[in-house]
């Protein structure tokens, strides 16, 4: 879309947000995409299909949500803020496969969908790609800041890797598309962002390890590395405690919370239980 479109989705855009009331508020991450022709090439990179459930977290006014409708069997359109809803089922009134749904996601218990087509706020990032790891979500089409697409992409054991490059990578082959600038957005964001398409990895046995491992983050790491062993490597209780009580780990692991382990310690847990078959 040339910058003229992108001024007049803008001014159609500010005049529906007027007659609604709604003042868009930066600070809660709320920068809309104006352009349909990005709306449609996230879609496309999605590879969305007529079977497919398409989940629009944060759909806002309904842009990406009337280009996926137009691909996928089903969209569900989750939408936090309550003052968005009247504009988004007003703009989606003439699609029958969009279900609008007005909650937080990081509460939602969200129906199932099979891939993710978003502009997501920024602040829900990292709790986002951990849910799609959680549930095993086939494949998402994401609009993430610069600084957060090139961290997904840092190679292993650079100074820009972080634990949560390290899950994603086990779980989705990252792969950055084009650059969307920020003036794609109303308001502006503070960063260009990039098109990061997820697929899910080809399985190996320390993916599937170290999933099963780090998905329980309820668990000390104890716990948890007896219940992998038993699942994954098909141990009984007992030798999976025993393997567990011998290995080279000491306490100071052992006795962690999962969800509290460092990238570097969780390092030395696939070195020792699941680098090697």
């Amino acid at each position: 879309m040339e910058l003229a479109g992108l001024d007049d989705e803008r001014e159609r855009l500010r005049k529906i947000f007027a007659k609604h009331g709604f003042v868009p508020n930066p600070l809660l991450d709320q920068h809309f995409l104006l352009s349909s022709d990005v709306a449609s090439r996230l879609v496309e990179v999605a590879d969305v299909g007529r079977s497919d459930v398409v989940l629009d977290l944060g759909a806002g006014h309904g842009n990406i949500t009337l280009a996926a409708s137009r691909r996928a069997g089903k969209v569900l359109a989750l939408e936090k803020d309550r003052r968005l809803i009247p504009i988004l089922r007003e703009n989606v009134a003439t699609c029958d496969n969009v279900v609008v749904i007005s909650a937080d996601f990081l509460k939602a218990q969200l129906p199932h969908f099979s891939k993710l087509v978003s502009n997501p706020p920024y602040s829900l990032a990292e709790a986002l790609l951990n849910r799609l790891i959680r549930r095993g979500v086939a494949g998402a089409s994401l609009l993430f800041p610069e600084p957060l697409a090139r961290r997904l992409t840092a190679k292993p054991g650079s100074q820009e890797e972080t634990l949560l490059t390290y899950k994603v990578r086990l779980a989705y082959d990252v792969v950055l598309h084009e650059r969307v600038r920020r003036y794609h957005f109303y308001p502006e964001t503070e960063h260009d962002a990039v098109i990061v398409a997820l697929k899910p990895a080809s399985p190996s046995y320390t993916s599937r390890f170290m999933l099963s491992f780090l998905r329980q983050t309820d668990k000390k790491t104890r716990n948890a590395l007896r219940n992998t062993l038993q699942q994954v490597k098909g141990l009984s209780k007992r030798e999976a405690t025993r393997a567990v009580e011998l290995s080279p780990l000491d306490d100071s692991i052992l006795q962690r919370w999962v969800a509290r382990l460092s990238l570097k310690q969780i390092r030395v847990i696939e070195e020792t239980f699941a680098a090697h078959a």
